[in-house]
């Protein structure tokens, strides 16, 4: 829900075409907290020749899977039109004067507010008359237009599409390695994948590319993003103008929600080098804030080029109580930013849920400066500001399996120690630390123990609180072309009495999970009862080792809770086992069938945002016993259970009469170690099988009775 508005840059470029003609356009959509009434964005980019003109409106086809179907135009914007890019004050362009040869660009938005049927999903279409027609890697003809769409799940429940503050990308030098901040917000904490898409024209008609471009290699040279970073790189190593497309999806358990398309240029010169100021890595855009919270966040941006000066703008909203104060300082190659201000008592996150910062970083490059717009999201809460709660280091008001992953994203950060503290189930009192989640939580939530930093120690705390929690399994929808989180049970004998080892895998080769931090969830056993708690163990495991994870499982009944994550605040990316589930299957289980299913299962990056883009696969197995027909004419079944052991076991028979048997027990070797004469009668029998005496390895149990004999694998642990 939403009740603040913003205008936006986002993701666009251009060349030096014609005046008439759109080089850059993308549609965004917000929900404005009220019915179904949304609040949708077009933005459009056209090149100057003495000043670009735009229409006074612009029309958008809304399209919905139930048919109810319109257009609406859209007016555009008071405000003046932004030119771009940010040229030196002492360089012109063809957009004040048309003697000038350095290309110019003009940004228009046009925005309305629309009631959407929320019984379906719907597609917002934006068609432009003329698309830009000098470009080298797609094929572009006169008359050409100009398609982009949204789309809206809007069946289930409201959503706005991710927000992006980025401005246009507009000249780079050629053989140049350009980082750019793209940053984008989602506020509902959806999942956000990017897809490079192929540009489109009428009826979403792909343009053909020329020669071996593709969307996801649109420029000689390359370009990529780096989503736990918030950047994309590009390094051309051809002059020209290159059109691209980028479509950004946001997920939510496991279903794609929302997604827009953004459509824009490259230009790409043989001078103008720039440089970018970024964001350092410890920076946070994600706050909270809580009626009577006193506020303070300070953000650090580095100049690639350590001689450039960089200067900050903070743009605060204007909200009825709220007084923000911000204090800048600049510097050469650095600069930060201190915006501070005291939440009114009066304020009520349920009409005004979050609201926002605009930060411009910039430098005194020439002739083209380098500019990065970040957003900082804040997000109200109705919370007790000093509160802390041992064992809910991710405070949701609850201690499971997700909270090691907020130790992971936290771990090796520092600050006050908790006055008293205790890991006693009450609320203790405890100053702000300096970082937060992106939840906006507060770090000093994940130092459970209270000493003041986060570590392994803190995981302590989460054993001994350990209780009931009220997430309801919610199974992940299947996707095409996302990865599987499986159960691999290929080439495992599922026989009773015996011991199991099954990978639990993620990703694969063709589909392999990228960027994440953690995971953690809950795995279900059912359809038969353990007479021993099942174990999960991590090692091996592609997210990564001791050295640089940790984890955590709890075995319930026939469950288990589980997390495993980095602890090195460096996301990873891999496919194939991520940890071993070991089962003990029932002596008596013949002929049960044994279901595998996972349930809450979050992903995470190292921001603690949750991905949602990957598929929960649950399987069943048959239980049967070892039969020894044809090896054996007198014996149906046997088994040896439990098995692996670390004591005494018992060897099972199911006989077809009465008959005297010898059971000897050898090493690896074949040496006898034991050996048993008894006397079995027909239909089930148990023969006790001493581990006294065995050191751990592998044994054989050879059974044989007057017609025939047979061995059996028996473990010592």
């Amino acid at each position: 829900m939403k009740r603040i508005y913003l205008l936006f840059l986002c993701f666009i470029a251009s060349l030096p075409v014609f005046a008439v003609a759109v080089n850059s356009a993308e549609l965004r959509y917000e929900y404005t907290g009220s019915g179904n009434i949304y609040k949708v964005y077009l933005q459009v980019v056209k090149g100057c020749t003495g000043g670009a003109t735009f229409n006074p409106t612009e029309n958008i086809q809304f399209v919905s899977t139930c048919g109810n179907n319109f257009t609406r135009t859209f007016n555009i914007n008071p405000s003046p039109l932004t030119q771009f890019p940010y040229y030196c004050s002492s360089v012109t362009t063809n957009c004040t004067s048309t003697t000038s040869s350095n290309p110019g660009y003009q940004i228009a938005e046009y925005s309305d507010t629309v009631t959407l049927d929320p019984c379906s999903s719907w597609k917002m279409i934006y068609i432009n008359s003329v698309r830009s027609g000098a470009t080298d890697n797609i094929i572009v003809f006169s008359g050409t237009t100009l398609y982009i769409e949204a789309f809206l799940n809007n069946s289930n429940s409201p959503n706005s599409s991710a927000y992006c503050p980025t401005p246009a990308l507009a000249i780079i030098k050629m053989n140049d390695t350009v980082q750019y901040a793209f940053q984008n917000i989602d506020v509902n904490g959806d999942s956000l994948a990017y897809e490079w898409y192929q540009p489109r024209t009428t009826n979403n008609a792909l343009i053909p590319y020329i020669g071996t471009y593709t969307p996801s290699s649109p420029i000689d040279g390359t370009v990529s993003i780096n989503q736990a970073n918030q950047t994309m790189t590009i390094h051309p190593t051809m002059t020209g103008y290159y059109t691209l497309a980028l479509k950004v999806n946001d997920y939510r358990n496991g279903v794609m929600v929302g997604s827009s398309v953004r459509d824009f240029t490259l230009f790409v010169t043989g001078s103008m080098k720039q440089s970018n100021p970024l964001s350092v890595s410890n920076n946070n855009f994600f706050q909270t804030t809580c009626p009577g919270n006193t506020n303070s966040i300070t953000y650090t941006f580095n100049d690639p080029n350590p001689n450039d000066t960089v200067s900050l703008s903070v743009t605060t909203p204007s909200i009825s109580g709220f007084t923000f104060n911000v204090t800048n300082t600049p510097g050469v190659g650095t600069a930060s930013t201190t915006i501070s201000w005291t939440t009114p008592s009066s304020y009520n996150p349920a009409t005004m849920p979050y609201f926002f910062f605009g930060i411009q970083a910039k430098d005194n490059h020439c002739p083209v400066m380098g500019v990065s717009n970040y957003v900082v999201l804040v997000s109200g809460t109705q919370c007790i500001t000093d509160s802390v709660w041992a064992g809910d280091a991710n405070g949701d008001f609850s201690v499971n399996n997700y909270d090691p992953l907020a130790i992971a994203v936290a771990y090796g950060s520092t600050g006050t120690a908790r006055p008293n503290a205790s890991t006693n189930w009450q609320a203790e009192a405890c100053p702000n630390w300096s970082s937060s989640f992106n939840t906006g939580i507060n770090f000093k939530h994940a130092d459970c123990n209270g000493d003041g930093l986060v570590d392994t120690a803190d995981l302590n705390a989460i054993y001994t609180n350990y209780g009931n929690w009220h997430l309801k399994p919610t199974p992940q929808a299947k996707t095409t072309n996302v990865p599987d989180l499986y159960f691999d049970i290929s080439g495992i004998p599922f026989i009773a009495g015996t011991t199991v080892n099954i990978p639990i895998k993620l990703g694969s080769a063709t589909l392999p999970m990228n960027n994440i931090y953690g995971v953690a969830g809950k795995i279900n056993i059912g359809g038969i009862t353990l007479a021993a708690a099942p174990q999960l163990t991590f090692n091996p495991s592609w997210i990564g080792t001791s050295a640089n994870t940790l984890n955590f499982a709890m075995s319930i009944l026939n469950n288990i809770d589980w997390a495993l994550a980095r602890i090195n605040h460096q996301n990873v990316s891999g496919n194939g086992t991520i940890a071993m589930l070991k089962i003990q299957l029932p002596g008596d289980a013949n002929g049960q069938t044994m279901t595998l299913s996972f349930s809450n299962t979050k992903i995470v990056n190292n921001q603690l945002q949750a991905n949602a883009a990957f598929n929960e696969s649950d399987t069943s197995v048959t239980i049967s016993t070892m039969s020894v027909d044809g090896i054996n004419p007198d014996i149906e079944s046997a088994f040896i259970f439990p098995n692996p052991t670390q004591t005494d076991a018992n060897l099972h028979l199911i006989l077809k009469a009465s008959m005297p048997l010898t059971v000897q027990v050898m090493d690896i070797s074949g040496k006898i170690i034991k050996n048993i004469n008894a006397q079995a009668t027909n239909g089930k029998n148990s023969i006790s099988l001493s581990a006294n005496g065995l050191s751990s390895g592998v044994y054989f149990v050879k059974v044989i009775s007057e017609n025939a004999s047979f061995n059996l694998k028996w473990i010592k642990e």
